[in-house]
Protein backbone atom coordinates (compact mmCIF):
# COMPACT_ATOMS: atom_id res chain seq x y z
CA UNK A 1 0.00 0.00 0.00
CA UNK A 2 1.01 3.89 -0.47
CA UNK A 3 0.46 5.96 2.05
CA UNK A 4 0.79 9.52 1.86
CA UNK A 5 3.48 10.96 4.62
CA UNK A 6 4.14 13.84 6.88
CA UNK A 7 7.45 14.10 6.83
CA UNK A 8 9.90 15.56 9.69
CA UNK A 9 11.54 18.89 8.55
CA UNK A 10 14.44 16.50 7.01
CA UNK A 11 12.91 15.59 4.24
CA UNK A 12 13.70 11.64 4.59
CA UNK A 13 11.51 9.25 2.66
CA UNK A 14 10.40 6.37 5.24
CA UNK A 15 8.32 3.49 4.03
CA UNK A 16 5.81 1.95 7.35
CA UNK A 17 4.48 -1.48 7.06
CA UNK A 18 2.19 -3.34 9.16
CA UNK A 19 -0.86 -0.62 8.65
CA UNK A 20 -3.98 -2.37 7.51
CA UNK A 21 -6.35 0.80 7.96
CA UNK A 22 -6.39 2.32 4.17
CA UNK A 23 -6.33 5.15 3.41
CA UNK A 24 -3.90 6.42 6.34
CA UNK A 25 -1.72 9.24 7.01
CA UNK A 26 1.27 8.34 8.72
CA UNK A 27 2.81 10.88 10.95
CA UNK A 28 6.58 11.12 11.46
CA UNK A 29 8.68 12.41 14.26
CA UNK A 30 11.78 14.20 13.82
CA UNK A 31 14.10 11.12 13.82
CA UNK A 32 11.73 9.19 11.31
CA UNK A 33 9.95 7.41 13.49
CA UNK A 34 6.06 6.54 12.95
CA UNK A 35 4.50 8.39 16.25
CA UNK A 36 0.74 7.70 14.78
CA UNK A 37 -1.36 6.91 12.50
CA UNK A 38 -5.08 7.98 11.64
CA UNK A 39 -7.73 6.53 9.60
CA UNK A 40 -8.50 9.80 7.90
CA UNK A 41 -11.32 9.83 5.18
CA UNK A 42 -11.78 13.84 4.72
CA UNK A 43 -8.87 15.96 3.53
CA UNK A 44 -9.79 18.85 5.39
CA UNK A 45 -10.13 16.76 8.41
CA UNK A 46 -6.47 15.54 7.27
CA UNK A 47 -4.80 19.09 7.10
CA UNK A 48 -6.18 20.11 10.53
CA UNK A 49 -4.82 16.49 12.22
CA UNK A 50 -1.47 17.21 10.04
CA UNK A 51 -1.26 21.08 11.17
CA UNK A 52 -1.69 20.61 14.79
CA UNK A 53 1.26 17.74 15.07
CA UNK A 54 3.00 20.28 12.44
CA UNK A 55 2.53 22.80 15.09
CA UNK A 56 3.35 21.02 17.78
CA UNK A 57 5.99 19.46 16.63
CA UNK A 58 8.02 23.30 15.91
CA UNK A 59 6.80 24.17 19.17
CA UNK A 60 8.59 21.33 20.73
CA UNK A 61 11.65 22.73 18.34
CA UNK A 62 11.55 26.38 19.62
CA UNK A 63 10.03 27.72 16.42
CA UNK A 64 6.43 28.42 18.27
CA UNK A 65 5.57 31.23 21.09
CA UNK A 66 2.85 30.31 22.84
CA UNK A 67 1.20 33.47 21.46
CA UNK A 68 1.72 32.18 18.15
CA UNK A 69 0.48 28.22 19.77
CA UNK A 70 -2.30 30.24 21.16
CA UNK A 71 -3.07 32.23 17.90
CA UNK A 72 -3.58 29.07 15.77
CA UNK A 73 -5.99 27.53 18.26
CA UNK A 74 -8.12 30.37 18.03
CA UNK A 75 -7.84 30.35 14.28
CA UNK A 76 -8.82 26.85 14.24
CA UNK A 77 -11.67 27.58 16.46
CA UNK A 78 -12.79 30.49 14.12
CA UNK A 79 -13.03 27.94 11.20
CA UNK A 80 -14.91 25.52 13.20
CA UNK A 81 -17.51 27.81 14.14
CA UNK A 82 -17.98 29.17 10.58
CA UNK A 83 -18.12 25.44 9.73
CA UNK A 84 -21.33 25.11 11.91
CA UNK A 85 -22.30 28.54 10.98
CA UNK A 86 -22.61 27.94 7.32
CA UNK A 87 -24.15 24.70 8.22
CA UNK A 88 -27.00 26.31 9.62
CA UNK A 89 -26.19 24.80 13.13
CA UNK A 90 -26.66 28.90 14.57
CA UNK A 91 -26.89 27.59 18.46
CA UNK A 92 -23.57 25.47 18.13
CA UNK A 93 -21.87 28.63 15.86
CA UNK A 94 -23.20 30.71 18.88
CA UNK A 95 -21.51 28.64 21.36
CA UNK A 96 -18.02 28.63 19.93
CA UNK A 97 -17.93 31.68 19.44
CA UNK A 98 -18.73 32.12 22.69
CA UNK A 99 -15.95 30.10 23.80
CA UNK A 100 -13.52 31.90 21.72
CA UNK A 101 -14.19 35.50 22.64
CA UNK A 102 -13.25 34.34 26.26
CA UNK A 103 -9.13 34.33 25.30
CA UNK A 104 -9.22 36.87 21.95
CA UNK A 105 -7.02 39.95 22.88
CA UNK A 106 -9.01 41.28 20.14
CA UNK A 107 -12.32 40.30 20.10
CA UNK A 108 -14.21 42.35 17.38
CA UNK A 109 -14.91 40.15 14.99
CA UNK A 110 -16.29 37.98 17.76
CA UNK A 111 -18.81 40.88 18.77
CA UNK A 112 -20.01 40.95 14.99
CA UNK A 113 -20.02 37.08 13.95
CA UNK A 114 -22.09 36.06 17.84
CA UNK A 115 -24.39 39.55 17.12
CA UNK A 116 -25.52 38.92 13.52
CA UNK A 117 -26.00 35.08 15.11
CA UNK A 118 -28.59 36.39 17.38
CA UNK A 119 -30.09 38.18 14.96
CA UNK A 120 -30.69 35.79 12.39
CA UNK A 121 -32.21 33.86 15.92
CA UNK A 122 -34.73 36.41 16.82
CA UNK A 123 -32.63 37.18 20.18
CA UNK A 124 -33.09 41.12 18.72
CA UNK A 125 -32.52 42.32 22.89
CA UNK A 126 -28.91 40.41 23.15
CA UNK A 127 -27.93 41.39 19.69
CA UNK A 128 -27.93 45.38 20.51
CA UNK A 129 -25.65 44.06 23.30
CA UNK A 130 -23.18 42.37 21.45
CA UNK A 131 -22.99 45.29 18.96
CA UNK A 132 -22.53 47.66 21.66
CA UNK A 133 -19.79 46.19 22.81
CA UNK A 134 -18.55 46.05 19.08
CA UNK A 135 -19.23 49.76 19.14
CA UNK A 136 -17.14 50.58 21.72
CA UNK A 137 -13.68 49.73 19.69
CA UNK A 138 -15.39 50.60 15.99
CA UNK A 139 -17.62 53.21 16.23
CA UNK A 140 -17.80 53.73 12.71
CA UNK A 141 -17.89 50.49 11.43
CA UNK A 142 -20.83 50.10 8.71
CA UNK A 143 -21.89 46.56 9.81
CA UNK A 144 -21.58 47.31 13.23
CA UNK A 145 -24.14 50.34 12.90
CA UNK A 146 -26.31 47.97 10.49
CA UNK A 147 -26.43 45.28 13.13
CA UNK A 148 -27.41 47.52 15.81
CA UNK A 149 -30.20 49.33 13.90
CA UNK A 150 -31.46 46.21 12.70
CA UNK A 151 -31.61 45.18 16.39
CA UNK A 152 -32.89 48.43 17.64
CA UNK A 153 -35.66 47.87 14.79
CA UNK A 154 -36.43 44.23 15.61
CA UNK A 155 -37.05 45.38 19.35
CA UNK A 156 -39.63 48.09 18.30
CA UNK A 157 -37.28 50.95 18.56
CA UNK A 158 -37.65 52.94 15.33
CA UNK A 159 -36.31 56.09 16.20
CA UNK A 160 -32.99 54.76 17.86
CA UNK A 161 -32.96 52.42 14.26
CA UNK A 162 -33.08 55.35 11.83
CA UNK A 163 -30.03 57.29 12.33
CA UNK A 164 -27.71 53.98 12.68
CA UNK A 165 -29.42 52.74 9.57
CA UNK A 166 -29.02 55.70 7.86
CA UNK A 167 -25.33 56.12 8.65
CA UNK A 168 -24.39 52.48 7.88
CA UNK A 169 -25.75 52.90 4.21
CA UNK A 170 -24.08 56.12 3.80
CA UNK A 171 -20.55 54.54 4.42
CA UNK A 172 -21.72 50.99 3.02
CA UNK A 173 -24.44 52.28 0.36
CA UNK A 174 -25.44 48.60 -1.01
CA UNK A 175 -26.60 46.05 1.93
CA UNK A 176 -30.17 45.58 1.28
CA UNK A 177 -31.30 44.68 5.03
CA UNK A 178 -30.90 48.08 6.32
CA UNK A 179 -32.71 49.49 2.74
CA UNK A 180 -35.37 47.05 3.74
CA UNK A 181 -35.38 47.99 7.23
CA UNK A 182 -35.39 51.70 6.63
CA UNK A 183 -38.47 51.30 4.09
CA UNK A 184 -40.42 49.42 6.42
CA UNK A 185 -39.92 52.39 9.43
CA UNK A 186 -40.84 55.26 6.33
CA UNK A 187 -43.58 53.41 5.77
CA UNK A 188 -44.70 52.88 9.04
CA UNK A 189 -44.16 57.14 9.62
CA UNK A 190 -46.11 57.30 6.22
CA UNK A 191 -43.54 58.84 4.45
CA UNK A 192 -44.25 57.31 1.08
CA UNK A 193 -41.40 59.01 -0.67
CA UNK A 194 -38.51 57.54 1.84
CA UNK A 195 -40.13 54.34 1.74
CA UNK A 196 -40.02 53.68 -1.88
CA UNK A 197 -36.80 55.32 -2.42
CA UNK A 198 -34.93 52.67 0.13
CA UNK A 199 -37.26 49.74 -1.62
CA UNK A 200 -35.83 50.41 -4.63
CA UNK A 201 -32.39 50.04 -2.73
CA UNK A 202 -33.19 47.11 -1.50
CA UNK A 203 -34.53 45.40 -4.71
CA UNK A 204 -31.53 46.62 -6.51
CA UNK A 205 -29.00 45.43 -3.83
CA UNK A 206 -30.83 41.61 -4.41
CA UNK A 207 -30.44 41.79 -7.98
CA UNK A 208 -26.85 42.29 -7.23
CA UNK A 209 -26.38 39.46 -5.63
CA UNK A 210 -27.98 37.16 -7.92
CA UNK A 211 -25.82 34.01 -9.06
Amino acid sequence: LTFPLAIDDGEKVAETAGLVAYPTTAVLSRGSILAGSFLLHDFDFQKVILDEVQGLYQKKEGKLSEREVAKRRRDEGYDEARREEEAGNLERALDLYTELEKDEPEPFPVFLARGEILLRLGNAGAAAEVFEKARASHPGAARVLRGLGLARARDGKDREAEPLLLESVQIDPDPGAAHRELSRIYQAAGDLDKALFHAKKAVAAAERRRP
